[in-house]
């Protein structure tokens, strides 16, 4: 199943649908978190040595972080990022595990 954004599509295994869904969840998580510190986006792209555009390419998933810039951001955050990553995961699969129900895919 492929997902584009709040929609499900067919095409990938639910494996790879499981990746990109949490991956979702993740940047959902870090944002939060930087609105809940009330940390502008512009603030953070300084922190992280960058523009506030590239900035926000990350939150909106048009650019892929890697660990060690997800690792940066969770610092700058103060998120543990294991149960950042636990955390998204399982909100993944239960996201999931709902539209399954809901088509009688169980």
């Amino acid at each position: 199943m492929k997902r584009m954004g709040n929609t499900v599509r067919e095409g990938k295994s639910i494996h790879d649908h499981l990746i990109e869904l949490t991956y979702e969840k993740v940047r959902e998580i870090l944002i939060a978190q930087r609105k809940g510190m009330e940390m502008p986006r512009k603030e953070l792209a300084e922190l992280l040595d960058t523009q506030p555009s590239t900035a926000l390419r990350y939150e909106k998933g048009t650019y892929t972080m890697n660990i060690p810039l997800f690792m940066k951001i969770c610092h700058i955050l103060e998120l543990n990022p294991v149960e950042v990553f636990s955390t998204a995961h399982k909100q993944a699969k239960a996201e999931i595990k709902k539209h399954s129900i809901k088509k009688g895919e169980d």
